[in-house]
Parts: structure tokens; C-alpha cells; sequence
């Protein structure tokens, strides 16, 4: 099964490119007018930094992984905004797919301990919650209608937050997921 996520690809970029070396939070520019950018809000249950006191093994090579589809996530994206449109969606997506596919794969690779069982599962929990709303997102790029697709794509936003945090404090650190 094909497993991807544009979105939190896109919401990889924004807070990327807005992050500081000694600030975590995102800053707000121009061009974040999508209501999306409330996933990447300043409050410490959306934060995108992981939670220090939660490591091990599992959790390293996660977040190690994570940051090399952000990398790779951004050089397909190649600084096409924050909100796709419906025709870069669905340009972008197979490619997106592929590396998404990639990502899942050595995930599911990486042996878990008890100890870190609990964020094994939130994450797995979160790429379930991302790969159906991906489904909906390409549901209406689909349509041909830009006003669904980003109104799909807002719609988003709420949730998302709610799934990033959730993964800071199982102490992961996945945007480009």
C-alpha cells in the first residue's frame, strides 16, 4: 500500500525555511495566508522540536530518518511555497509517494524496545491519520476544482496540529511526514 503525505511535506517547508537556528517558532510571513499554518503554531503542544527527555534507539534512527525526507522532501518541493496548488500536488505526488514509501519502509525496519513501544505506536497512529488524509487531499486535486483542493487542504490544519503534537511528546520530530 502506497503510504504519502503531501501535506505534512508542505508544512515541512514553511517550517524550515521560517525556523531560526535559536527559535523554534515559525514566523509568520505573507506568504503563510493558508489557515495550514496553524499546525506549525508557536504553542508548546505544537512545537516541532522533540521532547529531550524521550530517547533511544528506536526514536534516534526515526528522527534521523526524518530529517533526511525533509531534506528530500524539500529538493522535490524545490521552494514551491508553502500551499500547493492542485496542479503542483498532483505533479509533486508521485514522486512525494516514492520517497514517503522509502521512509515507511526502513521505519518498519528499526527493531523497537519496550521502552519506546508507546511511540512506535503513536507514529504509526499519526502516518495512518496522514496517508487518509492524503487520500482526501487527492480526492479533490482530483476534481479539478483549485477552491476544493485548498479547501481541503485548510481543513487540515486543526487536525494536524493535534497529531503533531502528539508526536513531540512521544518525543518525535517527523515534519516531512
Amino acid at each position: 500500500m502506497r503510504r504519502s503525505s503531501l501535506l505534512v511535506g508542505v508544512l515541512l517547508v514553511i517550517t524550515t525555511a521560517a525556523c531560526s537556528d535559536d527559535d523554534d517558532e515559525v514566523a509568520a510571513t505573507p506568504s503563510t495566508t493558508s489557515s495550514a499554518s496553524a499546525v506549525t503554531s508557536a504553542s508548546p503542544a505544537a512545537s516541532p522540536t522533540a521532547s529531550p527527555t524521550r530517547s533511544g534507539p528506536w526514536l534516534t534512527e526515526v528522527n534521523r530518518l526524518c530529517e533526511d525526507l525533509v531534506d528530500r522532501t524539500i529538493e522535490v518541493r524545490g521552494g514551491d511555497g508553502f500551499v500547493p496548488t492542485r496542479e503542483s500536488y498532483l505533479d509533486q505526488k508521485p514522486e512525494i509517494d516514492d520517497l514517503i514509501e522509502e521512509f515507511d519502509a526502513k521505519v518498519d525496519d528499526i527493531s523497537v524496545s519496550e521502552d519506546e513501544q508507546e511511540a512506535a505506536d503513536t507514529f504509526k497512529a499519526y502516518r495512518e491519520f496522514s496517508d487518509a488524509d492524503d487520500a482526501h487531499l487527492k480526492e479533490a486535486a482530483d476534481t479539478g476544482d483549485e477552491a476544493a483542493f485548498q479547501k481541503q487542504f485548510d481543513a487540515a490544519a486543526e487536525p494536524f496540529r493535534i497529531q503533531r503534537a502528539k508526536l513531540t511528546a512521544a518525543g518525535i520530530d517527523c515534519d516531512a511526514r
